[in-house]
């Protein structure tokens, strides 16, 4: 059993309307890795990956801990197979509206693009072409679900990635 406890200050909790993610139980383990699944010859261009196990702070582009490995494998498939082109996609969750949620790092309306930015970040700084990526917002415009649990919450709150050359 693994059990991880995170401490946030309260004044900030008190502003930010996502719920933190505070154990690693509600990440599905069974799904495959992003290389499993880039690697995979059925997923081809046009196709979108959902990464979930790429987390970040409530209300902000910060990466969480937990987040280091999908990084990794991210890049080292970047890496692996030179002539992959993707399209960084961003959502959020817990907003009433479709529209982006308040970045508590930048002051603006941009969470969901900060986000992917961030993973581009990441991969460019880590040696990947930026030309090899783009990255896009879309708030909570394409939510998977109604949000009626934490789970729910966290599984709107996501990275995907959609394969633009492979």
């Amino acid at each position: 059993r693994v059990e991880i406890v995170a401490f946030f200050d309260r004044k900030i909790l008190t502003t930010i309307k996502e719920t933190p993610i505070i154990e690693y139980s509600t990440i599905e383990k069974s799904e495959l890795t992003v290389i499993d699944k880039i690697r995979d010859t059925l997923v081809k261009v046009g196709d979108t990956l959902k990464l979930y196990d790429i987390l970040f702070l409530p209300g902000r582009h910060q990466f969480l801990a937990i987040s280091n490995t999908p990084l990794l494998n991210l890049f080292t498939v970047m890496k692996e197979i030179q002539s992959l082109e993707i399209e960084i996609h961003g959502h959020i969750c817990c907003n009433t509206s479709i529209e982006d949620a308040l970045d508590y790092e930048t002051g603006k309306k941009d969470l969901s693009i900060q986000r992917a930015k961030a993973v581009y970040d990441y991969l460019v700084k880590k040696g990947i072409n930026p030309k090899r990526m783009k990255y896009k917002g879309f708030g909570k415009q394409f939510p998977l679900n109604d949000e009626k649990t934490t789970y729910e919450m966290q599984r709107n709150r996501r990275v995907e990635i959609k394969i633009v050359n492979k």
